[in-house]
Order: C-alpha cells, then structure tokens, then sequence
C-alpha cells in the first residue's frame, strides 16, 4: 500500500531541494576591476570636457582654434545666455578634436569595453549555466502540475525558481553583448574623429580627390595621406625602424 503523505513529503522535499540548487546557482560578477577602470573613465571624460571647454573659451576670444574643429552641424539645439541671447556654445556644437578626447575613447575600446566583457565572460566560466539542472527542476514541475499539487508541495516555488536562474544567465548574456557595444561606439566616435582630422587637411569630400583620399586615410598602416596626390604616405624601408618596416610589408603584401 502506497503511503500517500511520506510520498508528499518526499516531493515537497525535492521541490526544496531542486529551489535551492537554482537559487545558489545564479552566477555572480566580479565588479573589482570594472569599478576601476569605471573610475579613469569618469576622469578622462572630465578631462575631455575641459579640454573642449579651453578650445571654446579660446575661440570665443578671436584667438582662433588650437585643435581641429569639425563642421557645424546641420541642426542643433541652441542654448542661449538669458540676459544677451547669445549662443552660449563658441564652437557652435561642432567637435573639437582634443587629444584629451581621443584620448577618452581610446580608453573605451581599449580598456573599459574589454574589462566590462571579461567581468561578464569569468562570472559565466566560474558558474557555468546547468542544463541538467534546469531539466530536472521542469521535469519535477511537471510533475506537481499533472498531481495537481502545485501550491502544496512546492511547486510554485520551485517554478519561480527556475525562471529566476534562466533569467540570471540571459542578463548575463546581454551584458556582454552590451559590453562589446561599448567598444562600438568608441569606435564609430575615433573613426569620426579621424575623419575631421582628414577633412582638415585633405577637404570636405566635396571632389573625386578628396573622397578617395578620406577613404584611403582610414585604412592606410598610418593612416597618413599625401595632400597633393591622394595617396598613402609608405616610410622609407631603407631608413624606416623594424616597427615602421612591419608596416610598410603589411600595406605591401595587401595590395
């Protein structure tokens, strides 16, 4: 004869069991050197906003631009002082290209997306997700579902439980993804950045020449472009240093 409450009893402790399995499972992220590089970010950004703040003060005294400075946008939003009425922003939203400011998403790509992802990657590597776990926890539901003991033994924690755990892995997923946006952005921003520089030398893109040279100046080892011939600026491998020579051989054998 079957005892029907020690077999209840022995499934409302499964439903336990399996509960805190998922629960003490959830994997945890190591923030420590995120936190740090976080914090040389802030200052960098800071530095930039400075140093954007020196280029517009110098501007608005007739000095001229001590960096480049990109085109004016095509719309902007206008921030004007409230006794004068006038622009409060010298540069008139264009982009001053700093060294503080490459400099700041430099660190971006180079430093803060990959330690954002590595935090991510070493949480999922330390606690790695439990598929036979999770089966069982499902099985184990199913289970109460077709007893129709859901609430009784256990179940409707045990369900939530599962769903908590599922979703802990794919926030951590997510994080990694939005970690290798990070370095996206840095990216597209240098990639704007050194093409106000290229505008600055070799025109606005404007003529045949001009296009074909920003285009080259993206993708040359230097990234150094002769003005007067639109072509890529090679170092003499007769006078170029081993690092020089490297590049040179690299552009070579690609063309």
């Amino acid at each position: 004869m079957i005892d029907v409450e020690a077999e209840s009893r022995a499934i409302t402790e499964r439903s336990a069991e399996l509960t805190a399995q998922l629960d003490a499972g959830h994997p945890t992220v190591d923030r420590t050197q995120v936190r740090e590089v976080a914090a040389e970010s802030r200052r960098l950004a800071r530095e930039a906003r400075q140093a954007r703040q020196r280029v517009a003060a110098q501007i608005a005294t007739g000095a001229g631009a001590p960096c480049v400075i990109g085109r004016q946008p095509p719309v902007r939003r206008v921030r004007t002082d409230p006794h004068t009425g006038r622009d409060t922003d010298p540069l008139a939203g264009r982009s001053a290209v700093t060294a503080e400011l490459i400099q700041y998403w430099t660190h971006q790509k180079d430093v803060v997306a990959p330690a954002v992802e590595a935090s991510y990657r070493e949480a999922a590597e330390r606690t790695p997700y439990r598929p036979a776990l999770v089966a069982s926890a499902r099985q184990h539901v199913s289970l109460l579902k077709s007893r129709e003991t859901m609430l009784d033994e256990g179940g409707v924690e045990l369900e939530a439980s599962v769903a908590r755990y599922d979703e802990a892995y794919v926030n951590l997923r997510q994080a990694a993804v939005d970690a290798q946006s990070i370095a996206g952005e840095a990216e597209t921003r240098l990639t704007s950045l050194r093409r106000i520089e290229a505008e600055a030398v070799l025109g606005d893109g404007d003529t045949e020449r001009d296009f074909l040279a920003n285009a080259i100046s993206s993708v040359t080892p230097t990234g150094l472009v002769d003005p007067a011939t639109a072509m890529p600026l090679i170092p003499d491998s007769s006078r170029a240093t081993p690092r020089a020579k490297k590049f040179a051989w690299q552009y070579e054998s690609a063309g």
